[in-house]
């Protein structure tokens, strides 16, 4: 039984056998390539989210190093009861070398005012003396 193409039913049969055959080749080659194509994927993401991590962990180490560091530095700063007392106790020195000035300028003053009475007085003297050796 062979129509006028030279078909029979076994020729068709065969036929359509190695087309169905090529069809599953082509889906499982397919299969195997976005098979493959997703193992890398996999592959590529799991080694991000590893790069990810390991980033993640450096940059809380790090920011864990900066907030020790800082705490060490605040641990040394002076506390504002300690910069008060400071602070008065350079105040009442700063009173304390002003009212020595003022007194050793008082006495300055004096003693300058003395100095020029008896400066005044040995030249009265000087005076007195050289007139009484002259005459």
């Amino acid at each position: 039984m062979a129509d006028s193409d030279g078909w029979t039913l076994g020729t068709l049969y065969t036929h359509f056998e190695r087309l169905i055959e090529a069809k599953f080749a082509t889906t499982d080659a397919s299969i195997a390539a976005n098979a493959k194509i997703a193992d890398i994927s996999l592959v590529a993401s799991q080694r991000a989210a590893d790069k990810y991590e390991e980033q993640a962990g450096d940059r809380a180490t790090r920011e864990n190093n900066i907030r020790d560091e800082l705490r060490q530095q605040s641990a040394t700063f002076a506390t504002r009861d300690l910069l008060d007392a400071t602070r008065a106790s350079l105040e009442a020195q700063i009173t304390s070398v002003r009212e020595a000035q003022v007194l050793t300028e008082n006495r300055t003053s004096r003693l300058q005012g003395q100095a020029a009475a008896l400066a005044g007085a040995a030249f009265i003297a000087a005076t007195v003396l050289g007139y009484l050796l002259h005459h």
